[in-house]
């Protein structure tokens, strides 16, 4: 049916972004904060930069998150009070179900935050875009739109002003594909 199957995460991301920097003349930040791993690529014109960290994210990834940020690292993002073996025994379920949603909003909150952590440990702060462009599920469905906008400035410290854009249906690996055939379609329906 198609010349070209869906891409993981990574490259669908490059090709989405630098259509995107090369088309409007942006300098485009994308972030994935997958359940392995945390993705990091940057498109200025025909200039491009990717950062891959793999075994780094939300799902199965979240104890190394841990180990770099530290509890407090973590808990500083929280509206609540909790306890250090209460987020260490978090950590540990999600390793166990990685797949898993969070089933109440303190462990929305914790992903928030495990998140935030994820995407810090790439450096590079403060970030400057004129589009940020945000995937993962953990930052695609939040419970609110809120919640993902202070993530991502929790987390990335742009400076200047930035449009965001949310992959929240998981579009752009899919994207990335009918980049590689359609650019123009991929970049439309991107933005």
């Amino acid at each position: 049916w198609s010349m070209t199957s869906v891409l993981p995460s990574a490259p669908a991301l490059e090709l989405v972004l630098r259509f995107l920097a090369r088309q409007y003349s942006w300098r485009v930040l994308g972030v994935d904060v997958g359940g392995s791993n945390t993705i990091l690529d940057l498109a200025d014109g025909d200039t491009w930069q990717q950062t891959v960290q793999t075994g780094l994210g939300i799902g199965d990834g979240c104890e190394t998150i841990l180990k770099l940020a530290g509890v407090s690292g973590v808990t500083r993002w929280l509206p609540f009070d909790i306890g250090d073996d209460e987020v260490r025994a978090y950590v540990a379920k999600r390793q166990a179900s990685p797949w898993a949603i969070p089933a109440t909003e303190q462990e929305a909150w914790l992903d928030q935050a495990l998140a935030r952590e994820a995407l810090r440990s790439l450096g590079g702060l403060p970030w400057r875009a004129d589009l940020i462009v945000a995937g993962g599920g953990t930052l695609a469905h939040a419970r609110s739109s809120g919640q993902t906008v202070l993530a991502l400035l929790d987390g990335l410290e742009p400076v200047g002003i930035s449009q965001l854009a949310v992959d929240s249906a998981l579009m752009l690996p899919a994207l990335g594909a009918v980049a590689g055939l359609q650019p123009q379609a991929a970049g439309e329906v991107a933005i």
